[in-house]
């Protein structure tokens, strides 16, 4: 695995060798990847406001272009941010197939292409994986592939579409 460029010089990129191109961003210690073109745009870290009512998984919410966008923070899924997000911090802007959502990140790594025997479902290493679609392997560790249409689970999903009207106003 390595970035396009990396491959692109040794002569290792091209369509059979890498099926998916993934930003590939950390959260804490964990790295995880979406689909490059899940993403609109990445934006240093705003001021984010509570939302009372949402789901746990979601930070709050900030204003994007006059719009009213949750964050979803991947550390509070697995358990609990032990600490704020740092200045250095980034959000990921994503467009699920309900609204636009914008993913917490501790930093942003690379853009990788990452082979297809790399990968494996995750239904396949544990039963309900729920939001991880696959995850890679990568010689230097995993990489958490989360599918941007299942970025909140369907509970989730309607808890922030009750709790979003009242950031509006």
């Amino acid at each position: 695995m390595g970035t396009l460029d990396e491959l692109s010089q040794a002569g290792e990129f091209t369509p059979a060798a890498a099926t998916e191109i993934l930003l590939v961003f950390r959260v804490q210690t964990h790295r995880f990847g979406i689909r490059v073109g899940a993403v609109e745009k990445v934006v240093p870290i705003l001021e984010i406001s509570d939302l009372p009512g949402a789901p746990g998984v979601i930070a709050g919410v900030f204003s994007f272009h006059g719009a009213v966008v949750p964050v979803l923070d991947l550390q509070l899924r697995m358990g609990g941010r032990t600490s704020a997000p740092s200045l250095d911090a980034q959000l990921l802007i994503v467009q699920t197939p309900s609204r636009q959502l914008a993913i917490l990140a501790d930093e942003v790594l690379d853009i990788f292409a990452v082979p297809a025997h790399r990968i494996v479902a995750s239904e396949t290493l544990v039963a309900g994986a729920g939001v991880v679609m696959d995850v890679a392997a990568a010689p230097d560790g995993l990489i958490f592939i989360q599918d941007a249409d299942a970025l909140l689970m369907n509970a989730e999903e309607i808890r922030l579409a009750s709790a979003l009207p009242q950031a509006s106003a």
